[in-house]
């Protein structure tokens, strides 16, 4: 009769049991913590018990690595200097439909007046947008500012002929009243070259066009005057020419800036904004106002 041994033997060539052994296990379990300490944190990307890898632990947000990055305010007061004279001006970096309290926005438009659909991004169609009356379910009631760009170009322009460059057409500014926007002034600065759905700019145009942004406050300021109404003090410019113009943003500010400093220089007394969409852009004018006759540099905004 075979021993114990021998049975042992046998069970293990036919597939049974075999001998548990004692002592440690090969994966051991982790030691406990001791009473009162917090729990290790869970390693990111472990593997789940059928051996695939889990996503990687979330981690609080409250700790450093999860804190998000502050928001770049959307306003700012740069000091400049024109003629020995230090003066501020104040850089939105946001969209065109979100200013408030603002008397004159300049809108860049075409030599031939001609908005674009609403539905686009560029400040024109912006304007055009957020001027537009709507009913309480959004349903387009007055598209205010160009039903008055076409009366004034009805009035002013060759029918089917362009302006000359550098005109500007000022209009109200519809819904954006609500805002306080109070009047649009339109710079025809991008000439349409045939054949193409492209635009030529001239700094020079932008200049020009500038300069009689100034002309026009002037102008309506003194029937204001007459009737009573309070005057136009606050003017905000994008950079004309910048987008589908052209221009690079400092051709574009330059040609704007040099409007902007002989009126200035000229004893002008006008509360002054610039208008950018993209931070860097933001960077680059807040850089080039600074440099303005050794200005100081910026004072954080409100």
């Amino acid at each position: 009769m075979p021993g114990p041994q021998s049975r042992a033997v046998g069970d293990r060539r036919n597939g049974g049991p075999t001998p548990q052994k004692t002592g440690a296990s090969p994966h051991p379990a982790p030691p406990r913590p001791p009473p009162g300490a917090a729990a290790p944190a869970a390693h990111a990307g472990t593997a789940s018990a059928d051996g695939s890898a889990s996503a990687p632990a979330l981690t609080s947000a409250s700790e450093p690595s999860a804190r998000p990055r502050p928001l770049a305010p959307s306003h700012h007061r740069i000091p400049v200097r024109v003629g020995g004279h230090g003066r501020h001006v104040t850089l939105h970096v946001h969209a065109v439909d979100l200013l408030r309290d603002i008397d004159v926005v300049v809108s860049p438009s075409n030599t031939h007046l001609a908005l674009p659909e609403p539905y686009k991004s560029s400040v024109a169609a912006s304007l055009r947008r957020a001027g537009a009356v709507r009913d309480p379910a959004g349903r387009l009631v007055e598209d205010s500012v160009r039903d008055e760009l076409r009366s004034w170009s009805d009035r002013f322009a060759a029918p089917g002929l362009s302006v000359a460059p550098g005109t500007v057409a000022p209009t109200g500014a519809g819904a954006l009243a609500w805002q306080g926007i109070r009047r649009i002034f339109h710079a025809a600065v991008a000439v349409p070259r045939p054949g193409t759905n492209d635009y030529d700019v001239q700094p020079a145009d932008v200049t020009r066009a500038v300069t009689r942004v100034f002309a026009l406050l002037a102008e309506e300021n003194g029937r204001s005057a007459d009737a009573g109404l309070p005057p136009l003090r606050s003017l905000c410019l994008p950079l004309l020419g910048a987008g589908r113009g052209g221009l690079t943003p400092a051709v574009s500010f330059a040609a704007v800036w040099a409007a902007v400093e002989a009126e200035l220089a000229r004893g002008g007394d006008w509360d002054l904004h610039f208008l950018v969409r993209r931070p860097e852009r933001a960077l680059l004018v807040a850089e080039l106002l600074a440099s303005t006759d050794g200005a100081p540099t910026e004072e954080p905004g409100p």
